[in-house]
């Protein structure tokens, strides 16, 4: 459990916040949406000045809307956090197949939920790997796995010096053959030049 604490930021501030934007952002539509639905057909008979007020509640309910708005983003990115530490547990990799099975949605939306969260800084030392197929939460993972990249890295670097070492032995051993050759039959050729 501590493990986790240190590998996810909490979401209970997300989920307050996304509470309380949604309650007050939702009554706040709800109500003078209506409002500047009944001032508008009310301000046409009383004239300009009360279009005018219509209007204004209109911007208010706007704003109230965009209110609703972050609160619902908030308390959906506290659920897919949530989600995200449900699957971890106390891992610190975990692959982007499996964080779409385990939360019902396909690889690509794991992978850009995975990256909300980590430009939001809810997994603060969170990191994907160089190919978008697996989260790791920790320093200490990220750590192995650019060792096990430079290991392979340098493993292939070895085959590859070891491949031309024995390309250059093969055409070296043909430059060989080759000379023996020419020593061979070199003394009849100038034989049968001088006859």
């Amino acid at each position: 459990k501590r493990q986790l604490k240190r590998n996810f930021r909490s979401s209970a501030g997300l989920t307050v916040s996304g509470v309380l934007m949604t309650v007050v952002g939702g009554m706040g539509t709800v109500s003078l949406g209506l409002s500047t639905l009944i001032g508008l057909a009310t301000g046409a008979a009383v004239g300009p000045a009360g279009v005018a007020a219509a209007g204004v509640l209109g911007v208010a309910a706007a704003a109230f809307a965009v209110l609703l708005g972050f609160g619902i983003r908030n308390l959906r990115t506290a659920s897919q956090l949530k989600s995200f530490q449900r699957v971890f547990g106390a891992r610190e990799v975990c692959t982007f197949d499996e964080l779409a099975s385990r939360t019902q949605t396909s690889p690509k939306k794991a992978l850009a939920r995975a990256r909300k969260l980590l430009r939001r800084g809810l997994v603060p030392q969170g990191r994907i790997d160089d190919g978008a197929t697996c989260l790791m939460v920790t320093d200490d993972a990220y750590r192995q796995y650019r060792q096990l990249q430079e290991a392979q890295r340098q493993t292939l670097a070895e085959q590859r010096a070891a491949e031309a070492a024995r390309a250059a032995a093969a055409a070296l051993t043909d430059i060989c053959v080759a000379a023996e050759d020419l020593i061979t039959y070199l003394p009849d050729a100038i034989r049968a030049i001088e006859s």
